[in-house]
């Protein structure tokens, strides 16, 4: 076999030669270079005077020249230093450069994901999940819709979903999907200022037995829930998926409106309902997230920030 000829020159690039400088060498060099003494450079690296002292040393002495003129005053670079180092400054720059260019691409997710959502959840989607998902992810197209959990994970399962935040109670998780719990929240009752009921500095839970009720939809588990605290079983003559109708709704009639106490605060601002002074314990309802076990790229990405940002808010 015949040997390759070595280029002349090329073992000083080499990283296991004596001549070798690297990126932190340089970047140790400008630091001292900017700051105009080797205390002051160490300070802003968080390295001792003496590391970079010694550190400077090490590099003039593989390079064969001095790099800086030492004085009282500090360190000023020599006229061939000053080349050098702009020489470095431009690469270390080109490096960076190129460093968040590549994690870009490397990182680079692209896709629809189809969220259904109930109504409970869609304002901690849209007003911080979204936004946080497009910076993250431009790439990223996200499909809401929302709905009554029946719907939305009747969906999951023909396939016209992706994820899924709706409460349990009542559904089954498809196979091949699984449910994380991000939320327990406590509700309240809201009635229109006009409510025959809200006049009433004290209330107990039969005294609303009269009434309607408006909401998103009802499981198993708050009917059994409110039969055994009210006494009567609950009717539910008014049911949408849209928040804003339905506090207009509850407004202008003498239906009762149970909601978690975060959303109760924003209708209360929004359209004055208030809430009746009933007493603890309240229902307790709680949000999952219904995802695929092994998912897309994207669908896995928007699923994990959706944890994130929703994880068991406890009220």
């Amino acid at each position: 076999m015949q040997a390759q000829a070595e280029i002349p020159g090329m073992e000083r690039y080499s990283p296991l030669s004596a001549h070798w400088v690297d990126s932190r060498d340089f970047a140790v060099l400008l630091a001292v270079c900017d700051a105009g003494s080797i205390r002051r450079a160490a300070a802003g690296l968080g390295l001792s005077p003496a590391a970079v002292s010694k550190a400077v040393r090490q590099v003039e002495a593989r390079l064969g020249g001095p790099i800086f003129e030492r004085s009282t005053a500090g360190m000023m670079s020599t006229v061939a230093g000053r080349d050098l180092l702009e020489a470095a400054r431009q690469a270390l720059h080109q490096l960076d450069t190129a460093r968040q260019c590549f994690q870009q691409r490397a990182n680079m997710i692209e896709g629809q994901v189809r969220v259904g959502v109930g109504p409970m959840a869609a304002g901690v989607l849209a007003s911080e999940l979204l936004p946080e998902a497009a910076r993250r992810w431009p790439g990223i197209r996200i499909h809401v819709e929302c709905s009554i959990p029946a719907t939305l994970m009747g969906g999951l399962k023909q396939g016209s979903s992706d994820i899924v935040i709706c409460a349990l109670e009542d559904q089954d998780v498809p196979a091949g999907f699984v449910g994380h719990r991000l939320q327990v929240l406590q509700s309240v009752v809201l009635a229109a200022p006009s409510h025959p009921l809200a006049g009433r500095p004290v209330l107990d839970w039969p005294d609303i037995a009269g009434f309607d009720l408006a909401g998103f939809g009802s499981n198993s588990r708050f009917l059994n829930w409110y039969r055994e605290r009210v006494g009567v079983e609950a009717r539910l003559p008014f049911i949408v998926t849209d928040i804003e109708n339905l506090a207009q709704t509850v407004l202008r009639s003498d239906l009762l409106l149970f909601v978690s106490r975060r959303m109760a605060q924003g209708l209360g601002s929004r359209y004055g309902l208030i809430q009746l002074p009933l007493p603890g314990p309240p229902f307790r309802h709680e949000v999952h997230c219904t995802a695929p076990r092994e998912a897309s790229p994207a669908v896995a990405a928007i699923a994990a920030l959706i944890r994130e940002t929703m994880l068991l808010i406890e009220e």
